[in-house]
């Protein structure tokens, strides 16, 4: 099972390679090739000038003046995410990789995807450790979302992050059950390091469950693990960030805000012809009440009539989340909600990031691969809260075993 999950992938990297050759041939708007061609600015530099090369790659002195005839002919170095760079990190990326491709971009893929992959597998080792008899179950709602496969295994920032919350959560879940080795130590800083350089968001919106598992796993006896208190903590959580524009100047609303506008102009620019509705925001206000619209994008949209292949396969993928979830409600165990505290934590990061993306993003494909970090957790959730001895019953019928 995990040697085809892992040829799919590669199959995947392919297919979206050649949709993006075939489809959106302009490199320097492609976000699959335009790290890579950048990062070739930057290798070329090695044969030229050395010195320039160690600090671009390394980030010393990186925007000094004399280095600015490099960037001037790349593409996304200077691209930003909120309030920092996170292309670099690919454009570098990419520069690592040409050591060993010399230039195959199929190289790059593989690369990606065996990265995405081991990821991936953190993700499952974590779930499969914490939920007992459901191995089946959680490997398909890891390994087999079609986004996750298809967006998760490009030259892309998809993969990265995928691999990075992997990585970061399951050594976190090692050092909680006081399990881990000095190589669970380390490979935490380092998912870490990568969360914070290339989606900090991600990590900021992890940083209240984070604390309740450490709670909940370190202080059972006080039986915190209920949708109560990691409500509470999260409200807390988030008063803290709108208070931050009192103490450190941040505006966070301010923020979101500016971030959904330039996506507007951006999308509007280059005439993207799939657009979503979605309600302007100005202010506190306008945010709180426009989640129940950025919920309604994330869950449905993009519709499967959609003329575009890639956004109806993922019109399709809506419509069987939404089947799925529903057999699962029919099939659900209360007792599940409380199996695991990673239940709760899945529950809240997927809310969290769904009214985060549903809010800003205006573009349907943009949306499915935003939320493409998020699909392994919402389809674990749903493994989670299904009654298993039901399901037994449902999948005797095909001969499976859940």
């Amino acid at each position: 099972m995990f040697q085809f999950a892992f040829l799919l992938k590669i199959f995947a990297g392919i297919i979206l390679t050649w949709i993006y050759v075939h489809f959106y041939t302009d490199r320097k708007t492609a976000d699959i090739f335009k790290y890579f061609d950048d990062s070739k600015i930057m290798y070329d530099a090695l044969s030229t000038a050395p010195h320039d090369f160690v600090r671009m790659f390394f980030g010393i002195h990186a925007d000094d003046a004399d280095l600015f005839h490099y960037y001037n002919k790349m593409v996304a170095w200077d691209d930003s995410d909120m309030a920092y760079n996170d292309n670099r990190i690919m454009i570098r990326f990419n520069c690592m990789m040409r050591f060993i491709s010399f230039g195959n971009f199929y190289i790059h893929i593989i690369s990606m995807c065996f990265i995405t992959f081991y990821g991936l597998t953190c993700i499952f080792r974590l779930f499969a450790s914490e939920v007992k008899g459901k191995y089946f179950g959680i490997f398909c709602a890891v390994f087999f979302m079609p986004s996750v496969v298809f967006w998760g295994s490009g030259v892309l920032k998809d993969g990265v992050i995928l691999f990075a919350t992997g990585l970061f959560l399951y050594n976190f879940n090692r050092l909680l059950n006081n399990s881990a080795h000095l190589k669970n130590k380390i490979f935490f800083a380092l998912g870490l390091l990568l969360m914070m350089f290339v989606k900090v968001y991600v990590l900021a919106i992890m940083i209240p469950g984070l604390v309740m598992l450490l709670i909940v796993k370190r202080r059972p006896q006080w039986n915190l693990n209920k949708l109560r208190y990691w409500t509470i903590v999260y409200l807390l959580y988030g008063l803290s960030v709108y208070c931050l524009q009192f103490i450190s100047g941040i505006n966070v609303v301010e923020l979101i805000s500016l971030k959904q506008h330039q996506f507007m102009s951006l999308a509007t620019a280059v005439g993207s012809g799939s657009l979503v509705s979605m309600p302007e925001l100005s202010d506190t206000q306008s945010i709180v009440a426009g989640i129940p619209h950025a919920l309604y994008n994330m869950f449905f949209q993009p519709f499967f009539w959609n003329k575009s292949l890639v956004i109806f396969i993922a019109g399709l993928e809506n419509i069987f989340i939404l089947v799925v979830s529903v057999i699962c409600i029919s099939k659900i165990n209360r007792q599940n909600f409380y199996s695991t505290p990673w239940f709760f934590f899945s529950l809240f990061f997927l809310f969290i990031l769904y009214c985060l993306i549903g809010l800003i993003v205006p573009v349907a494909g943009a949306l499915v691969r935003y939320k493409t970090i998020a699909l392994p957790f919402l389809a674990i959730m749903l493994v989670i809260l299904i009654d298993k001895n039901k399901s037994d019953k449902l999948l005797s019928k095909l001969n499976l075993k859940f």
